[in-house]
């Protein structure tokens, strides 16, 4: 089988752009399920380029809150990866649920060619556990959409 990797860029609450990614061995499929679910839920699919300017692709790693940032940030310039950057906890309204957040893990960006050495580092040289990595599309800007978005 042949598999082709598409995105898809849509509006959802509040005209916070999102980006969908997708692995299919049927795009024509894929794009009307997605369509589908967009229609469903009131998300408008957006034209190509007017959501995706709003995010860089990037190496994502999630570590537990229990390891150093400076351990991180020293072992990883030792081994010449300089553009590594630490993603900031959304403060939202404490009485809402905000899902941007997670107390038990920091995540660290980095570029996309430094993910699998930075993971290695983090793993053999800092003998870090339990960790995961990703390519992902993060947002330049983020806002929090708050329950009058949703109407």
């Amino acid at each position: 089988d042949s598999y082709t990797s598409s995105l898809y860029e849509v509006y959802g609450y509040g005209k916070v752009g999102f980006i969908i990614t997708s692995l299919s061995d049927n795009s024509n499929r894929t794009v009307k399920e997605i369509k589908a679910i967009a229609n469903k839920n009131n998300i408008k699919m957006a034209n190509p380029g007017s959501v995706l300017f709003s995010f860089e692709n990037k190496g994502v790693i999630k570590i537990p809150t229990k390891y150093n940032e400076d351990d991180v940030i020293e072992a990883s310039l030792n081994n010449g990866i300089d553009d590594i950057d630490f993603i900031e906890q959304i403060e939202g309204d404490e009485e809402e649920e905000n899902l941007s957040t997670d107390p038990l893990n920091k995540l660290i960006t980095t570029a996309p060619n430094n993910l699998n050495k930075l993971l290695d580092i983090l793993e053999s040289d800092l003998k870090y556990e339990k960790i995961s990595g990703s390519l992902e599309y993060i947002p330049i800007d983020r806002v929090i959409v708050n329950k009058d978005d949703y109407d």
